[in-house]
């Protein structure tokens, strides 16, 4: 009965129910069930985004909104995208010996299972992430994480980290990216 009750406020939508039904999957205890069907949140597709997004694990968390960097409808490789977490430092490992290549793997499997990454060609590689759950992720990345391109020329954020340029003017690029903070510069 709560099950279809949270079903009901998630309006029909697949993303939400995925989202959503992925957290209540993991924690059958009818308490937490209770709560998230009390939850106004989940009223609105993005609310319930955001909701699923909160119930994720903190490092995992931070690996999603660093994605917030690529543009909207890229391919993920996961290869590719756990080298890059591991490098910023977003992936920890809690057992010492444990390859942190294995740990961040572990993340990347983690968003897929929740459906915040999900593979372009029904089950196989690449992955890219849903356009709302893009608009979600870069909304929580706030400035940490920025994207500049298709000629965009605007006035880059003074306290970005992460940073995307792609087919900017090369003056831009020189002269107009602050560098005190940033971490990484993905060109």
């Amino acid at each position: 009965m709560v099950g279809a009750e949270i079903a009901k406020k998630l309006k029909r939508s697949p993303l939400a129910a995925r989202t959503v039904g992925r957290q209540l999957c993991i924690r059958p205890n009818i308490e937490f069930w209770r709560n998230t069907r009390d939850r106004d949140l989940l009223d609105e597709v993005m609310g319930a985004l955001w909701w699923s997004y909160q119930h994720l694990d903190e490092q995992v968390r931070r690996c999603f909104s660093y994605c917030s960097i690529f543009p909207r409808r890229r391919w993920l490789d996961p290869e590719y995208l756990v080298r890059l977490w591991v490098a910023e430092g977003f992936v920890t490992s809690r057992n010492t010996g444990e390859e942190l290549e294995a740990v961040g793997r572990g993340y990347f499997d983690e968003l897929v299972s929740a459906s915040f990454l999900k593979p372009v060609d029904g089950d196989k590689e690449p992955y890219k992430i849903h356009d709302l759950l893009h608009d979600l992720v870069s909304k929580v990345a706030g400035s940490d994480c920025f994207r500049a391109d298709n000629g965009w020329e605007g006035e880059f954020p003074q306290d970005v980290l992460h940073l995307w340029v792609k087919n900017c003017k090369l003056d831009l690029i020189s002269h107009k990216i602050p560098v005190p903070g940033l971490t990484n510069k993905q060109l």
